[in-house]
């Protein structure tokens, strides 16, 4: 009964809620997040804070010198009960200019052609799509989650598992401070299951689940020929 509580509870809020959600959405992805770029970064995290802190969840901003900091938060229902965790980053990748409609002026179209956002009480088309930086990897996932937090909120639903959460400034620079971030306070981080939220969603619109995070294999190939 729960599971099924905060599914028609998460329907209900989007129905009720799309526009402000977007507007929060468009907020976040307006704001310039490339990794290299560390004055920008700590922007998109004290912004990113601020969005936990709005839902009553006390952020905390971990920093190394030099390092785009963390930005995590834990919503604590009990001992004994499970704890899951909520991986995400908001930096993203640098851009070129040319290649893009404006990066970070998020941009709502549907089949090609530019929409405007909608407003309250408006209907969102199914079909509209986001065209911006990081909208897909990895802005949308901070929002969906805190959006989530919001219908359980919102519809009264009990919440019955511990959730913390971790939004990383570094993973498009390859991560390497994050073990340090993590042995800062392991038992912060403790967590039964460690959701990993990153990418598009697949073009069959349907959710999937990987299981396992490998990182990323690369190599240089040089070939001659003709």
């Amino acid at each position: 009964m729960t599971q099924a509580a905060a599914t028609q509870a998460a329907t209900n809020h989007i129905s009720t809620n799309g526009p402000t959600i977007l507007r929060e959405f468009r907020d976040l992805l307006s704001l310039p997040n490339v990794s290299a770029n560390l004055t920008d970064i700590a922007v998109v995290a004290n912004h990113v804070a601020g969005m936990l802190q709005r839902r009553g969840i006390e952020p905390r901003i971990l920093r190394i010198d030099g390092v785009s900091p963390v930005v995590s938060g834990r919503i604590q229902v009990g001992e004994g009960h499970p704890t899951i965790g909520i991986y995400a980053h908001y930096d993203g990748q640098p851009v070129e200019p040319e290649d893009w409609t404006p990066p970070f002026e998020p941009t709502l179209m549907v089949d090609g052609e530019t929409v405007p956002f909608p407003l309250d009480g408006e209907p969102i088309d199914d079909d509209s799509r986001i065209f911006a930086r990081s909208a897909a990897d990895d802005k949308a996932p901070i929002v969906a989650f805190l959006t989530a937090v919001d219908a359980l909120v919102s519809h009264e639903i009990e919440q019955t598992v511990n959730v913390v959460f971790l939004f990383e400034g570094e993973e498009e620079a390859g991560s390497n401070h994050l073990a340090n971030y993590l042995a800062q306070d392991p038992d912060w981080f403790a967590a039964d299951m460690w959701l990993i939220c990153d990418g598009p969603v697949h073009q069959s619109g349907l959710p999937q689940v990987i299981f396992g995070v490998r990182g990323i294999a690369e190599i240089d190939l040089t070939v001659y020929g003709p």
